[in-house]
């Protein structure tokens, strides 16, 4: 057995660093997402009470398209341990979707709170989701198709082997 250099110990402390870097910005990810989300549906709750119109129904829309992918965006996020094959598909989705929201509540943001709150949060959320997409590289797929964010641990072995169940032949009764 080999006793590790100094090298070896800050090499691996600079994996070690770059992979807390990775899950912080994964987790400030996730919860702009969420407030987004949140956001986006109290603004168009609050544009279903305005009078009719184009522009109304438009920012109705991209907010509950927002609010939707944003939550898809942060629970992916928050489970994620690096393994999930849609991670950056999902964050890519929602940065769109959050860059169009902010766009269509930036002219009602001075006379609308929510549309400001909405706007502000999108801005956030599309912010955080394209640090995620600047970290591709750490969190981007790994030689076996996967992404690799921490290594995984073996499960455990259990105590008792698995059961195995004989075949059974059924017969068939003739006539």
């Amino acid at each position: 057995m080999t006793t590790p250099t100094d090298r070896d110990l800050l090499a691996a402390i600079d994996r070690l660093n770059g992979r807390q870097q990775v899950a912080e910005v994964l987790d400030h990810a996730a919860r702009a997402c969420l407030d987004a989300a949140l956001a986006g549906w109290a603004c168009a709750g609050s544009a279903a009470t305005a009078p009719p119109s184009t522009t109304r129904d438009r920012v109705i829309e991209l907010n509950e398209a927002c609010a939707e992918l944003a939550v898809a965006a942060a629970r992916t996020l928050a489970r994620s341990a690096g393994d999930d094959p849609y991670l950056l598909a999902i964050v890519e989705r929602c940065a769109a979707a959050c860059g169009s929201c902010a766009q269509a509540c930036a002219p009602h943001a001075a006379t609308h709170t929510k549309c400001a709150a909405s706007e502000a949060a999108s801005t956030r959320a599309e912010q955080a989701c394209r640090a995620v997409l600047d970290h591709r590289d750490r969190v981007g797929p790994a030689s076996r198709g996967r992404y690799e964010l921490v290594p995984k641990v073996p499960a455990p072995k259990s105590a008792k082997p698995p059961v195995r169940h004989k075949r059974r032949r059924l017969i068939r009764l003739g006539r």
